[in-house]
């Protein structure tokens, strides 16, 4: 009888310590996922799309691609411009926890596998194909070395349009580096180049 008593005590002491295990472990999971971690956490595309034409005096850049983000139903509850400044690298726009998301473009086609591989040296399709710019049409301004650092020839910071400073573009048509950076850097008032936006 003492025998099966103490099973019994044993039994339920178990069964007590597996349920309690089992919750903890389900909030760790929960917790993985809210604080975008876990396996199931950020499932976001990351979309890259235009803004239409500019010299390299961009005003509102942020304002168009809000705009254009609207207009073009483009998916995601952030928009970026896709540029280099002298206060952010183009590589730095998305935050660093993005990193891992896949980056296509308006149509859905893959631009590359991940954020972090855009500055791999090459992408998996062009941004034309992608729908990102049209077709026709070949460059975007960027600032942007190939490795997504800043590159000391943006316009002024993008705040001049003049011939008097120059700009180092991308071109939508390729797919090794010089899809990003483009030798020689062009004039800045040069009107029919896009720029681009970033959404996730």
């Amino acid at each position: 009888m003492k025998l099966k008593i103490i099973i019994v005590l044993i039994l339920s002491v178990f069964t007590l310590f597996s349920c309690a295990s089992e919750e903890t472990k389900s909030e760790d999971n929960q917790l993985a996922i809210d604080s975008g971690t876990g396996d199931e956490g950020i499932t976001t595309d990351i979309i890259i799309f235009n803004a239409g034409t500019n010299d390299g005096l961009i005003a509102d850049h942020q304002g168009r691609c809000d705009a254009e983000k609207v207009s073009q139903n483009i998916i995601g509850d952030n928009v970026a411009p896709f540029i280099s400044t002298d206060s952010k690298a183009i590589m730095d726009v998305i935050p660093v926890e993005y990193g891992n998301q896949p980056v296509k473009g308006p149509n859905g086609t893959i631009i590359s596998n991940d954020w972090n591989s855009l500055w791999s040296g090459s992408i998996v399709n062009d941004l034309s194909t992608a729908g990102a710019i049209p077709f026709g049409t070949n460059y975007w301004w960027s600032g942007s070395k190939d490795n997504g650092t800043v590159d000391s020839k943006k316009c002024f910071n993008w705040t001049d349009g003049s011939s008097g400073y120059e700009g180092v573009y991308g071109d939508a048509n390729q797919m090794d580096s010089s899809w990003i950076f483009n030798f020689p850097s062009y004039n800045c008032n040069f009107n029919s180049y896009y720029i681009l936006c970033t959404a996730w």
